[in-house]
């Protein structure tokens, strides 16, 4: 099934709510500009890992077959889908004298841009810190979650389905070498970005530096630093240092491709056949006098093939 990006969603034909919803997460950060998104019926997202490929050999004139019938192994993963919500209120003395409309502010539509941005930084952030084993009990937006999807960092650093995708430094100090090493380790396809927390970016940027200049490409009209093509993601949730009581700071760098739409390599946003996003008007609350309007997606993430996204795990910074 053809895969679609947020950039996409806002064009084909949603209501305004709903375009504006995803123009509002886009802004969070230039990644999800190219983060393709496949859709599903039902509440979870199924598909077959390849976990050992086919034998086969050179081989001369007559020679015996009895070596090449391996068949390839697949391994099915599931995904549910949990649900990234937020509830707008507007108070209705506001609406009702127009605070804020004289100015060109509409309250409404401010506190739902503001609930997108909020939906756009969580699902960031459960892309790389989830954990569906141990949901996060104060989240980014300092309130406890109820279910979660495991983040790249889970995924990397503990699934042993991933073991050869983590290159560990043990607190060896980055190098550009090390980039080229990261993506290389992509190998499903040609890596298609590079995510690391901000200091880490940061020192990217420095080791450009001194070796000639730094690297831009343009995305979603923003200038974002890039290796050999390859854009630079800032993720405001990886940490600087995930090994504490240590000398220095050991942080990890992921780099990785996006799906193409076999849904057999890459990595992916997934959500429902209806889209995902909404805006719902639930009107009224019945004890106060305020508006609510509930801002919804519907989402989980899947990493098609394992070699289709690498780390360098504790890597000095």
């Amino acid at each position: 099934m053809a895969i679609i990006t947020l950039s996409e969603i806002k064009k084909l034909g949603y209501d305004d709510l709903s375009a504006g919803l995803a123009e509002s997460i886009i802004s969070v950060n230039p990644l999800y500009s190219m983060l393709p998104f496949n859709s599903v019926n039902g509440n979870a997202y199924a598909f077959n890992r390849e976990a050992t490929l086919a034998t086969a050999k050179a081989a001369g004139r007559g020679a015996s077959t009895t070596s090449v019938k391996g068949a390839p192994t697949f391994t099915q993963v599931a995904q549910s889908l949990i649900t990234l919500i937020g509830d707008a209120e507007i108070a209705g003395y506001d609406l009702a004298q127009g605070i804020g409309e004289g100015a060109g502010n509409d309250p409404v539509a401010m506190q739902i841009a503001s609930k997108a941005k909020a939906v756009g930084r969580e699902y960031q952030r459960l892309m790389v810190a989830g954990d569906s084993a141990t949901p996060a009990s104060t989240n980014d937006n300092g309130v406890t979650n109820d279910a979660e999807f495991d983040g790249l960092i889970k995924l990397i650093g503990s699934d042993s389905a991933f073991a050869s995708q983590k290159l560990d430094k043990a607190n060896a100090a980055l190098t550009l070498d090390m980039l080229d090493e990261l993506v290389d380790q992509v190998k499903a396809a040609k890596a298609q970005f590079i995510m690391a927390a901000p200091a880490a970016v940061r020192k990217i940027k420095s080791l450009m530096r001194a070796s000639g200049g730094v690297e831009y490409r343009e995305l979603s009209g923003e200038q974002v630093a890039s290796w050999n093509g390859i854009p630079i993601f800032v993720n405001d949730f990886m940490a600087s240092d995930y090994v504490t009581g240590t000398a220095g700071n050991q942080t990890h760098i992921i780099a990785g491709c996006f799906d193409d739409g076999t849904r057999k390599l890459g990595v992916s946003g997934v959500i429902p056949q209806s889209g995902g996003l909404t805006v719902d008007d639930v009107g009224f609350a019945e004890a106060s006098d305020f508006k609510i309007m509930r801002v919804k997606m519907y989402a989980t993430m899947a990493v098609h093939s394992t070699k289709s996204v690498a780390g360098l795990w504790n890597v000095g910074i």
